[in-house]
């Protein structure tokens, strides 16, 4: 009895395992292609932290896409990079230089970027 119940635990630790990486995979097919210069500003939150411009090159693959950084404003000048997984009009940021999200609506890109602080970014694209 002890063995069946100890096989159960697992079996269902296994499915509930299986769902949750097929769903976390999964999503709506990219609704377009944002390879490219998208060029924009960035503010912290709060606005009085500081501000600046970004220029995000995007290559995408697929729902992946991947994006090098070049961050100018106030104890800003560098270049990073990002990592990203898009469904539909959304795509999550997956860092090492940034996490968070962005929204595509056509040729322009909102969302929230974590790093330093949260900023919320505009981007347009170029």
């Amino acid at each position: 009895m002890r063995k069946i119940v100890m096989g159960m635990l697992i079996g269902g630790m296994m499915l509930v395992g299986a769902a949750a990486c097929s769903t976390a995979t999964s999503g709506a097919p990219p609704a377009t292609n944002i390879t490219g210069a998208w060029t924009g500003t960035w503010m912290f939150e709060p606005s009085s932290a500081g501000s600046g411009t970004i220029t995000i090159n995007w290559t995408q693959n697929g729902n992946q896409v991947k994006g090098t950084l070049d961050i100018q404003g106030p104890h800003r000048g560098r270049a990073g990079y990002t990592n990203g997984i898009m469904s539909g009009n959304d795509i999550q940021i997956t860092g090492p230089d940034a996490s968070g999200w962005m929204k595509v609506s056509g040729n322009e890109m909102t969302g929230l970027i974590n790093g330093v602080l949260p900023a919320t970014v505009k981007l347009r694209k170029q």
